[in-house]
């Protein structure tokens, strides 16, 4: 079997896929307008199933929720690009947070541009990728 290796620039078409949704697009702008915050900050490395969310980095392992406590606030969105086969969540304080529920691929996310695999927390709010009442709640048409 061969591991996929990816490029700074399929990265960033898989996160071109998703994050130019108009909905996801006008998410992060009013919860930036709202909390004084502005820009993404991404996170790309191969995914470590263990009891936590964890990912690689540069041979050691480490946990997810870690990284998001370090940029929690520091921009509108957090955007993690590592696998999370057991779809563990995730929390954060300030900012939106973005990340797969399961193992992908380039190719599935492409195809799907991210709808059933890629999960959206918005803070005090909670997930809402698959509740719409949660988006109206949040002023998002």
């Amino acid at each position: 079997m061969r591991k996929e290796t990816w490029t700074p620039i399929q990265l960033r078409w898989v996160l071109h896929y998703f994050l130019h949704r108009k909905l996801v697009r006008e998410l992060i702008k009013k919860h930036g307008q709202e909390h004084g915050l502005d820009g993404i900050i991404f996170l790309s490395a191969h995914g470590k199933p263990a009891s936590t969310y964890c990912y690689w980095h540069f041979g050691k392992v480490k946990k997810v929720q870690e990284w998001i406590d370090r940029h929690d606030g520091k921009a509108t969105a957090l955007v993690i690009s590592s696998c999370n086969r057991f779809d563990r969540n995730v929390t954060s304080k300030h900012s939106i947070i973005i990340h797969p529920n399961r193992a992908y691929n380039l190719l599935e996310l492409m195809r799907t541009k991210g709808y059933g695999i890629v999960r959206v927390r918005v803070p005090s709010v909670g997930y809402v990728e698959q509740k719409p009442y949660l988006l109206k709640k949040l002023g998002v048409p």
